[in-house]
């Protein structure tokens, strides 16, 4: 006696849960996602780890609202793709591991200057005799601009 095809697949247990998808509520957008459900999210997200779920659902959401023209047919192949555009683009441009370093070469960010910090500098400054030569100096730039 022959096995079928759907008899194979059930001893392997691709009929398990089969139900749960063919009876799901499909997903669709009305300025704003309609089913998407806690499940859609967990296998999204196993699937493209390199992407913020929620913060992309948010971003298609932005992008059909903005292109009423361009309205989707099958919402779960745009969400599909616009999440694996992202995954390829997560792997290109990694997130920065290490802090920037600044063209001085000091990655070291300096706490900020309290005010009185701040008016002692300018104060020094001012005495100094240096801000009348910066001052002089943009003065002289400035002229030599075309406008």
């Amino acid at each position: 006696m022959k096995t079928s095809l759907r008899e194979k697949r059930a001893g392997l247990g691709f009929s398990e849960g089969i139900e749960d998808i063919v009876n799901a509520e499909k997903i669709t957008w009305d300025n704003g996602w309609v089913n998407i459900t806690a499940d859609h999210r967990k296998q999204w997200k196993r699937a493209y780890p390199g992407v913020n779920i929620q913060a992309e659902l948010e971003a298609m959401n932005q992008w059909l609202w903005a292109n009423p023209a361009r309205r989707k047919k099958n919402y779960p192949r745009f969400i599909i793709s616009w999440l694996g555009r992202r995954q390829e683009v997560s792997l290109v441009r990694p997130s920065r591991v290490e802090p920037a370093v600044h063209c001085s070469g000091n990655n070291v960010i300096p706490e900020p200057k309290t005010k009185e910090e701040v008016e002692e500098a300018v104060r020094a400054n001012k005495e100094s005799g240096n801000s009348d030569l910066v001052a002089e100096t943009l003065k002289q730039l400035r002229r030599r601009q075309p406008e």
